[in-house]
């Protein structure tokens, strides 16, 4: 009886030193990326133009001030809808993100919604 005690605290004191070490290493990881995305947004002066996309049942029109691109349904293979943002995917590393408070308001949220739904699977 004594020796499962003793077995059991071992391993209750191994998973508190674990969860001592991955709590911090979790948050310097996920405070390491915001750093790095953030300097990447800043060093990317074209991420940083105005964009204007126009959405209808055929394609996604995208323009900035230096250029125009236009995205067939038929290209995205992958979609996902979050609490504040669209998320198209392209190719495996190209993504458009279409932040919810673009919308004018929630109709047009749910008309893109409905589009999307037609061409790809919304997840």
């Amino acid at each position: 009886m004594s020796l499962l005690i003793i077995d059991l605290l071992t391993v209750a004191g191994a998973l508190a030193i674990a969860f001592i070490f991955a709590g911090p290493a979790t948050l310097g990881s996920i405070l390491l990326r915001k750093r790095r995305l953030r300097r990447e947004f800043e060093s990317d002066k074209q991420a940083q133009n105005e964009v204007t996309f126009t959405i209808n049942e055929e394609r996604i029109h995208q323009k900035t001030i230096n250029s125009t691109t236009e995205i067939n349904w038929s290209d995205i293979f992958s979609a996902y809808e979050h609490k504040k943002m669209f998320r198209l995917y392209v190719s495996r590393n190209k993504v458009i993100v279409l932040p919810k408070r673009y919308f004018h308001s929630q109709q047009e949220i749910e008309l893109f919604r409905d589009i999307a739904k037609q061409y790809v699977k919304l997840k």
